[in-house]
């Protein structure tokens, strides 16, 4: 995907939101995105700085760990699934746990 493209969506994003002012303030040369984002409500005002690391995927173990990263939820999911262990922790990389692990066996 296209920087460009990638830029556009996150603008798309950040408009959706409310009580903010939020711009994509940086892209360097890697890809790289520093987003700003401050909002403001009656009791509250706080700002925060997102940075965001393009990492390219180049050899063919990458590209696998990281689709198989997409197609679970947890941690939990990779032990449980009959993924190599020589694999596991390339999968735990590419894996995306906002804040904990919701699902339980």
């Amino acid at each position: 995907m296209s920087i460009h493209l990638i830029v556009r969506k996150i603008n798309d994003k950040l408009e959706q939101l409310v009580n903010n002012v939020s711009y994509i303030d940086l892209v360097d040369e890697n890809g790289n995105i520093t987003i700003h984002y401050d909002e403001t409500f009656p009791t509250i005002s706080q700002g925060f700085k997102v940075t965001a690391k393009r990492k390219r995927l180049r050899r063919l173990k990458d590209i696998a760990g990281y689709n198989v990263a997409k197609s679970i939820v947890s941690q939990t999911d990779i032990e449980t699934l009959d993924i190599p262990h020589s694999l596991q922790s390339l999968v735990s990389m590419f894996l995306d746990t906002h804040s904990g692990d919701y699902r339980t066996i």
